[in-house]
């Protein structure tokens, strides 16, 4: 139960983050041409790591952004940093539960 509401947190906070990102981008442009250009997300450590399914998801599914259009535009955006050495101390989600709560996200993974 407690890694279900873990990743029920993790995926609020990076869902909205990025809805009100995209939100404030689309209310000074009119189309996502400068998108990649005018945004930069960094990830640090495993915990918001689900940025990336949700921000390829979001533009693919919410704003018809073409796949490998979406895909492009996440990798340039977006940027990792991991503090962690310790292999135990990295977060890992059973697939199981992914697919129960975000199989759209999932997906994306896959």
């Amino acid at each position: 139960v407690g890694k279900r509401i873990r990743l029920k947190q993790e995926y609020l906070l990076v869902s909205s983050s990025l809805q009100d990102i995209i939100r404030h981008y689309l209310s000074k442009h009119t189309n996502f041409r400068d998108f990649a250009n005018k945004v930069r997300i960094q990830i640090n450590d495993t915990h918001p790591s689900l940025v990336i399914a949700e921000l390829t998801r979001l533009l693919t599914q919410n704003h018809d952004i073409p796949w490998n259009m979406a895909v492009d535009m996440t990798r340039t955006i977006t940027g990792y940093t991991n503090h962690t050495i310790l292999g135990e101390a990295l977060e890992q989600w059973d697939v199981g539960l992914m697919e129960y709560l975000l199989p759209r996200q999932l997906k994306v993974i896959e």
